[in-house]
């Protein structure tokens, strides 16, 4: 349990006007036993989670994108492998720029990355989604469908918190 502090001022026809009244009261907003995600989740720790995590698949879509397409149970070909080296740059450049963004104050920028990447994580988790549908992808894809979810939603809570 929490307790917040609330200033009350007194209304005009009071004695003591423009006097402010402190008072404590428990604030049950706060679960009693708060998970860690619960106290860190700000766009910080996000954005460098998220940097850390836009790094690896850079790494892995450059130099061995079949440890992904095997889980996922697509077939490695050269025209894969063309398509996976390019969106590592595109992950890489992501990458840059959430570690360059992660001490950004709230502001119409960090908005715009926060809508961006929102609507890039649900598009890829629709698309995976469909993918899966379509028998082009194993259940294997869930997974990274599952990761894009979290982290769309993490943003918007991040984002949400700020307005």
């Amino acid at each position: 349990m929490h307790f917040r502090r609330w200033s009350k001022s007194f209304d005009s026809g009071t004695f003591a006007h423009g006097l402010k009244e402190h008072v404590w009261q428990l604030d049950y907003s706060y679960p009693l036993n708060p998970s860690p995600l619960d106290i860190q989740m700000n766009f910080k720790n996000l954005a460098i989670l998220s940097g850390l995590l836009c790094f690896s698949l850079a790494a892995i879509w450059l130099f061995a994108p079949n440890i992904l397409l095997s889980t996922w149970g697509v077939d490695f070909s050269y025209s894969v492998g063309l398509v996976g080296r390019r969106g590592a740059a595109l992950y890489a450049g992501i990458g840059v720029m959430f570690f360059c963004a992660k001490n950004s104050e709230h502001s119409l920028a960090r908005s715009a990355i926060i809508s961006g990447i929102v609507v890039a994580f649900l598009a890829l988790a629709a698309l995976g989604t469909f993918e899966l549908a379509t028998v082009h992808a194993t259940p294997g894809i869930l997974s990274a469908v599952l990761v894009e979810v979290a982290l769309a939603v993490a943003f918007l809570r991040v984002a949400r918190a700020r307005s």
